[in-house]
């Protein structure tokens, strides 16, 4: 009896061994393998980048999807604040400079949704000369053109990862930097420069090859499409070799050869004097 007791025990005893060691390793499995202390959790911070300008005209007050009309008939830059007050939930800020009594007119036989219809405002304001910035605060309204550009601040700027072309608000005005891959942003900041409104204002950086354009959102998606045609590899791809002479004098052969591919209408003559006096 006292022998199949202790047969029964160690049996109990081998069980509970297998047990416990079983449990151990589970217990390791779900533990991260690190040496020394755990590393402290980084605070977390505010999105960045594309996420930050997504927030800003998300900011405005939740609106329903009741449809509202859109009509107005010479109605004043004035007439406009309380609306936009009511659909942005935003203090609005206008300059002594802002001509208040401009007429402006929008007319449309479909209903729209509030959303719509406050860009369709701003960009009607773009067209009279009154610009828009809106910040997850406040909407500033100032006089369009290049003297105030400075004013319109702080605005929103755009990053070179932002694609405005899937943003609506049209009428706002931003400040975009675009990064180009193969031309130079000295270049195309001078082929913009030509077709630019009179009140937007555009400058490169050589150090990085970006161009940073200011103006209303419209036109900076027009710059954007541009930029995707023209930002491609040159058509001639420019090389420099070096050629080390034996004999002839470098400079000599230098200006046989730009003679030789000069476009202009004396280089042959040029050519032909050369090798008659050669003779």
């Amino acid at each position: 009896m006292t022998s199949s007791s202790n047969v029964l025990r160690h049996r109990l005893a081998f069980v509970a061994a297998l047990a416990i060691a079983a449990f151990a390793n589970a217990q390791d499995d779900r533990s991260p393998d690190r040496d020394g202390p755990a590393p402290p959790t980084a605070p977390t911070r505010p999105a960045a980048g594309k996420d930050r300008d997504e927030a800003i005209t998300q900011s405005r007050r939740a609106l329903d999807d009741e449809l509202v009309p859109l009509n107005f008939d010479d109605k004043s830059v004035e007439d406009f604040i309380p609306i936009i007050v009511e659909y942005t939930g935003k203090a609005v800020i206008t300059r002594n400079q802002v001509p208040m009594n401009t007429k402006i007119s929008i007319r449309s036989d479909r209903m729209v949704t509030k959303h719509d219809a406050l860009n369709l405002i701003f960009q009607a304001f773009r067209l009279n000369s009154v610009g828009v910035v809106e910040t997850p605060e406040m909407i500033m309204i100032d006089a369009l053109n290049i003297s105030n550009m400075s004013n319109f601040q702080p605005g929103l700027i755009l990053g070179p990862d932002a694609d405005v072309s899937t943003m609506p608000e049209e009428g706002q005005i931003v400040t975009k930097v675009f990064r180009l891959n193969h031309a130079k942003a000295a270049d195309l900041a001078d082929q913009i420069e030509d077709v630019k409104p009179e009140y937007a204002r555009v400058s490169s950086d050589v150090n990085s090859n970006q161009l940073i354009c200011e103006g209303d959102l419209a036109w900076v998606k027009r710059v954007q499409r541009l930029l995707d045609l023209l930002d491609v590899e040159p058509f001639l791809d420019v090389k420099t070799q070096t050629f080390r002479l034996a004999y002839a004098d470098a400079q000599t052969i230098a200006d046989i050869i730009l003679e030789l591919f000069s476009p202009s209408p004396n280089a042959g003559a040029s050519r032909t004097s050369r090798t008659t006096a050669v003779r």
